[in-house]
């Protein structure tokens, strides 16, 4: 993936990557998704594109659909999303804030810029991400000037698993503004390496590369006030949705009667996908599973490009 950067209708910035594969034919395709990924917490855009082996463009390019992974707003040269005005009240959630303003602002930019060959557009989300990205679909109306079509997310979940989560919130403590994660201690969580043989050693060799300060206000949102909110976004999710989880999952609990209850939350949605992926550990995406997830991902996208294309030609 080639890395862009695009400056955005508020003066901001998005940076990320990108593979916009080249038609041969002046035949327009009529089923088109442009998939955007938004990667969790102390990660960034290559994220989804740590090596060959393990990048959303190997399976995207061999069904010539275009794909983007962005760096999430504060991360990298990423515009932070301004500040609500004091006036407002108390503080919006990290989560909240950058989700509405990816609806309002960033994924607008990104479909006219990158559009031009797509019929509409799925979202990609790991952990974090994917409370960002639920907020973002949440908030579509759709007239913001993109065509959102989809929503997957990953690596999150209805329970967490408590150790973990007291660590993170131990370390909110020590570092009030951002976190940098040990790498060996983030290996161990985030990949279960070395207790399991979930991921190819040497993706541990590219932990230092992919390793990026991790904003306290996020681990404060996704540990303490996402689930005092996350129905209001949830229940009013229009688009088909699919959902995995690691059955490794160091961070979420994995049961599959609470991927039934994760799955019940998005009551307006048209269709839920949900499973655990088995012998994968929190970041499926870059795990020995990786292109199978990837693989069904892209799948679910193109479906839901189809779902909306024949809905819009019956009206």
């Amino acid at each position: 993936m080639l890395p862009f950067s695009l400056k955005l209708p508020d003066s901001g910035t998005v940076e990320g990557r990108a593979s916009i594969p080249k038609t041969e034919s002046n035949k327009p395709r009529k089923f088109v998704p442009l998939i955007v990924c938004l990667h969790g917490g102390s990660y960034d855009a290559k994220y989804f594109d740590a090596n060959e082996e393990h990048s959303i463009a190997t399976v995207a390019n061999f069904l010539n659909i275009p794909v983007i992974s962005i760096n999430r707003p504060g991360y990298g040269g990423s515009t932070r999303p301004p500040k609500p005005s004091a006036a407002l009240g108390q503080a919006v959630p990290a989560g909240q804030s950058q989700g509405k303003y990816l609806n309002s602002v960033v994924l607008p930019a990104l479909w006219k810029k990158f559009g031009s060959e797509a019929t509409g557009m799925v979202l990609l989300s790991h952990s974090i991400g994917s409370m960002v990205a639920t907020v973002t679909a949440g908030s579509y109306q759709g007239t913001e000037g993109y065509p959102l079509v989809g929503l997957i997310t990953s690596g999150i979940g209805v329970e967490a698993v408590e150790g973990p989560r007291q660590g993170m919130m131990d370390l909110m403590e020590i570092y009030p503004d951002s976190i940098i994660l040990d790498c060996a201690m983030k290996d161990a969580v985030m990949l279960n390496f070395p207790a399991q043989r979930l991921v190819d050693p040497e993706m541990c060799l590219n932990t230092v590369q992919l390793n990026n300060p991790l904003p306290s206000d996020e681990v404060h949102d996704i540990n303490v006030t996402w689930v005092t909110y996350m129905h209001e976004y949830m229940e009013q999710i229009k688009v088909p949705v699919m959902y995995g989880i690691g059955e490794s999952d160091a961070l979420w609990k994995s049961r599959k009667d609470l991927v039934d209850r994760y799955r019940s939350c998005f009551t307006s949605s048209p269709r839920v996908d949900g499973c655990v992926v088995p012998m994968a550990p929190h970041c499926i995406e870059i795990s020995h599973q990786s292109r199978s997830w990837l693989t069904r991902c892209c799948g679910f996208a193109i479906e839901c490009t189809v779902r909306s294309g024949l809905l819009a030609d019956a009206k």
